[in-house]
């Protein structure tokens, strides 16, 4: 059984050097879309490239060399059945809460995206490697640490938060630091929601599940 250790101290410093990873990974972004204008397919393969080197290869090294422990086991990946069970009653709830709250009273419509690699990236890619990275390593340590669930879930979900500043940055999505607040509240609160239905569940596919129907409808 996984116990508070000294090797756990390690991810104080590990939220910074991914966020430092993924702000050079949009640099280099730049710069090659400045020189070869790809287009959208393309830039879209080069995320889910950097997501895979950035974002999990360095979770997997860490649990096999400094953790000395399995993959699964550590990420909870386990519960498959009950995750899955958990994820699609917590999404129906949080589609509902969506629906009522946002879309339907402001009158917006429903938007059958194409099927293409952008939309998988966003509804596949994007919540599995995030939950693997954040859900099933950061805050699994954190708790591993003595942190409580709620304040693992918490400092869990600043990072998640941050992570997502530089695309906003980086594609103009805000024009100054006091802008980042408007895009933080509607990600905060479902990420806490995500690292619940982990918990809840014992099961990392839970999370992985939510996390895919709030993107997916996100795309409708």
């Amino acid at each position: 059984m996984l116990q508070p250790s000294r090797p756990g101290r390690y991810i104080a410093i590990y939220p910074p050097l991914l966020f430092a990873a993924w702000v050079v990974a949009w640099l280099i972004d730049l710069w090659l879309r400045a020189h070869f204008h790809w287009d959208t397919q393309i830039d879209t393969v080069y995320w889910i490239a950097m997501k895979l080197i950035v974002w999990v290869s360095p979770v997997f090294v860490v649990i096999l060399t400094v953790e000395r422990a399995n993959i699964a086991e550590f990420l909870d990946l386990r519960h498959p059945a009950q995750g899955v069970r958990w994820g699609l009653i917590v999404g129906a709830v949080l589609v509902a809460i969506n629906y009522l709250g946002k879309t339907l009273p402001s009158g917006a419509t429903l938007h059958i995206p194409s099927i293409a690699l952008p939309f998988l990236n966003a509804v596949i890619v994007a919540p599995i490697v995030e939950e693997i990275t954040l859900r099933g390593f950061v805050q699994k340590r954190l708790e591993l640490n003595g942190h409580p669930f709620w304040t693992a879930n918490f400092l869990t979900t600043i990072v998640f938060v941050t992570m997502h500043i530089p695309g906003w940055l980086f594609n103009g999505r805000v024009a100054s630091p006091v802008g980042l607040l408007a895009p933080m509240i509607p990600i905060a609160l479902p990420s806490l929601l995500f690292g619940w239905t982990k918990k809840r569940a014992d099961s990392l596919y839970a999370s992985i599940i939510v996390h895919a129907i709030n993107n997916l409808y996100s795309a409708l």
